[in-house]
């Protein structure tokens, strides 16, 4: 019986390695820039990759069903190591809301490889809430912030739909009256203002420090092991299963 100790022991270090080893990876590699960059994206160059230009493509239809115009395409490269963005940024001048099609890459042997791509609707608040409703199957590892909530329906590819979700949310939590939405010249530079807002409140928590030197914010310790805990096995497939279990009970309350 003793190959089964040391069986059970292999298959246990392999479990919990990601969660020793992991936080070491990411305190001492990722880094997040302190200005970040949007460039515009000529979409008819032909070096757009077919699948973002797809995915652009298919938000632009859908949204225009519910008022929304676009803004404008950019692409954000190195925001974190070896990670570029594709981005579409739309407006909603009627409802004061903005959206965001996202077809995020990272590089595996040099190529590029889709990592998710999704669709985000944001509303914000004159008393300081800001709600974003997204499709993303891809969970978050950073920590809940105060006034800012963000709810993910990985199960409704259906654009029109999770609109809908988000228009009932808002109606739900919004106290207040929604901000004017930016100009098409403000909104890409209002964009990396949220990115920088949102990880100045992750040092806020703990996860993240101001690296001044570097330009960039980078996970404290707290934050490395707690952000590379969420997102390995069976944390992950927890999570998932909390997620769907909420967002069901969520959507029969909204009635949507």
């Amino acid at each position: 019986m003793e190959w089964l100790l040391w069986a059970v022991l292999a298959v246990l270090g392999l479990v919990l390695l990601p969660f020793v080893l992991g936080p070491f990876i990411v305190r001492f590699n990722l880094r997040q820039k302190a200005q970040p960059v949007f460039e515009a994206l000529d979409t008819e160059s032909g070096k757009l990759l077919p699948e973002v230009y797809q995915h652009f493509l298919e938000t632009v239809e859908a949204l225009k069903e519910d008022g929304f115009w676009i803004c404008g395409y950019f692409c954000q490269a190195g925001q974190a190591p070896h990670v570029t963005a594709y981005v579409a940024l739309f407006v909603n001048d009627a409802q004061r809301d903005l959206a965001m099609a996202a077809a995020m890459y990272g590089e595996v042997e040099g190529q590029p490889s889709l990592r998710t791509a999704y669709v985000e609707f944001c509303s914000e608040f004159a008393d300081g809430l800001e709600l974003n409703t997204a499709n993303t199957g891809e969970l978050g590892p950073h920590a809940p912030v105060p006034r800012r909530k963000g709810n993910s329906f990985p199960e409704i590819g259906d654009l029109r739909k999770l609109y809908q979700v988000h228009r009932a949310l808002c109606a739900r939590w919004g106290q207040a009256e929604k901000k004017p939405v930016p100009s098409e010249a403000e909104l890409p530079a209002r964009v990396a203002q949220d990115m920088v807002k949102s990880l100045e409140q992750q040092v806020g928590t703990g996860y993240y420090w101001l690296d001044t030197a570097g330009e960039c914010y980078r996970p404290t310790w707290k934050g490395a092991f707690l952000m590379t805990w969420k997102l390995c096995w069976p944390v992950t497939s927890i999570r998932k299963a909390l997620r769907a279990s909420r967002n069901a009970a969520l959507l029969r309350e909204l009635g949507v």
